[in-house]
């Protein structure tokens, strides 16, 4: 999961709040109020939060229209 010449930061966007914008969903890809409240909990590393969950191999925890999803 490196990706060279690409900051961790500009991948994360590119698959959150970019592909949101292309489709017009201004309410998804981000984190904020009024936003879609489907989440990901991913452990990381503190010294590079981004680059944790960008690298990150295994099972996250999930939250789906305000439910948690076990499977």
């Amino acid at each position: 999961k490196n990706f060279p010449g690409v900051a961790s930061e500009e991948i994360l966007q590119m698959t959150t709040s970019v592909p949101a914008r292309m489709i017009g969903e201004e309410n998804f890809g981000a984190l904020r109020p009024g936003a879609a409240a489907d989440l990901l909990a991913i452990p990381h590393e503190p010294s590079d939060p981004i680059e944790g969950i960008v690298n990150f191999e295994g099972q996250p925890w999930r939250m789906v229209g305000g439910a948690i999803v076990t499977e």
